[in-house]
């Protein structure tokens, strides 16, 4: 499965359907924590557990601590990055 489809559909299991067709591409770079994604710190916590495993990477502390993985643009660069390596 392509990787945008299926970060589209762990993105589901935490954003409604109405709100994610209208926030995917468009939103790709806004913080998933701000107010048009309105994530929260658990739901961010979740969705790292799910993206390790759904595309089997291990993401590092520098991607948290630099805020790569707080908008869907990084969270997408991350697994691109794994896919390359591989």
């Amino acid at each position: 499965m392509e990787m945008d489809k299926k970060l589209f559909q762990i993105m589901q299991k935490f954003i409604d359907s109405e709100r994610l067709a209208l926030l995917w591409g468009a939103g790709d770079e806004l913080p998933l924590t701000g107010e048009e994604w309105n994530m929260s710190a658990i739901d961010m916590v979740y969705l790292f557990f799910e993206v390790e495993e759904n595309f089997q990477i291990s993401i590092d502390a520098d991607n948290i601590c630099n805020y790569e993985f707080n908008t869907v643009a990084g969270i997408k660069r991350m697994i691109s990055g794994f896919d390359s390596v591989k």
